[in-house]
């Protein structure tokens, strides 16, 4: 049966009304069908890519073949290594922990000594270029000694010595009394981390003479390890944890954390909370918390606070 183009046009005009009732310019039904088939495709492609998945398997790919810090293993000529890359798919999720203005405070006074150090140093233009790596706003070295000063920090437990770096940031504190350390490789053999070999010499010096510190050498992720160093856990002012930044380990830490006994708000560091494997680890965490990357590491800098054991809720539900 032959449809005159009059009709057509009718119809098109009709079932276009019927989906957009405010249309009223005149419409081409080529242009019409061709647009409609076009959504047609469209919303069966994302059918399909739902259907199967795509999505998690596009994260999973990233999370299992992230290009996170790629030149660390690379030897150089001059035996060093330099920073890599980390690329970061992130889909909006709601927030299960509430602000803290504890938290705020801690961060607004640290700026305030960083701005202040910042004048002081004449913006640290006496340093050597070489110590770029350590003086630097997108790091989060400068910023960990700033935390140590405005909580008169004492006592810090520190998860991830690495090279020192960190090390060398909460000794330059005044405050700070002891500080201890974990990895799983030695001090002294953990060299991967420099940047060059000024701020090897610069670390190094700056640690090695100061006796406010010391390390130890086991994975505190084994139950029975965690168990022989909870006193020292459950005491500490501050708690930095600096691991393998792949999330399961951060995760087997904080539940770890939230059993102590601590008489006392103890704060809580993570470091790289925005790289791939980390960040639905600290989405997932309920404690108060504070995302301080913009005067931290670039990669990501958290803060939470955790509350003496006496005035926590549920430690199943991890909730204030």
């Amino acid at each position: 049966m032959r449809i005159s183009r009059m009709r057509l046009k009718l119809v098109a005009s009709l079932l276009m009304l019927c989906i957009s009732p405010t249309t009223v310019a005149p419409i081409n039904p080529k242009t019409w069908f061709g647009n409609f088939f076009k959504k047609m495709r469209q919303s069966a492609s994302i059918y399909l890519l739902r259907t199967i998945g795509f999505k998690n398997i596009l994260l999973t790919h990233i999370k299992t073949r992230r290009l996170q810090y790629p030149e660390w293993n690379n030897v150089t000529n001059n035996h060093f290594t330099s920073a890599g890359a980390d690329f970061t798919f992130i889909e909006y999720r709601h927030n299960p922990s509430p602000p803290s203005t504890y938290l705020h405070d801690i961060l607004n006074r640290s700026v305030h000594i960083l701005e202040q150090e910042w004048h002081e140093n004449a913006g640290f233009s006496a340093v050597s270029s070489e110590l770029d790596c350590i003086y630097d706003y997108h790091n989060h070295y400068l910023l960990l000694t700033a935390i140590a000063k405005v909580t008169n920090a004492e006592k810090i437990a520190e998860i991830g010595t690495a090279s020192g770096s960190s090390l060398w940031s909460w000794l330059r504190s005044e405050h700070v009394k002891s500080i201890t350390t974990w990895d799983i490789v030695p001090l002294e053999n953990n060299k991967g981390w420099f940047h060059n070999k000024a701020h090897q010499e610069w670390v190094e010096k700056s640690i090695k003479k100061d006796n406010r510190w010391i390390q130890y050498v086991e994975d505190l992720a084994k139950p029975e390890v965690w168990t022989s160093r909870v006193e020292l856990l459950s005491n500490a002012e501050i708690i930095f944890i600096d691991g393998p930044h792949n999330g399961a380990f951060e995760n087997i830490i904080l539940n770890y954390i939230l059993k102590l006994k601590n008489e006392h708000n103890i704060l809580l560091i993570f470091d790289d909370i925005w790289v791939s494997s980390m960040v639905d680890f600290w989405r997932s965490i309920k404690l108060p918390k504070l995302d301080a990357t913009s005067v931290g590491h670039q990669s990501g800098t958290g803060l939470a606070l955790l509350l003496p054991f006496h005035k926590r809720d549920s430690l199943e539900n991890r909730v204030i």
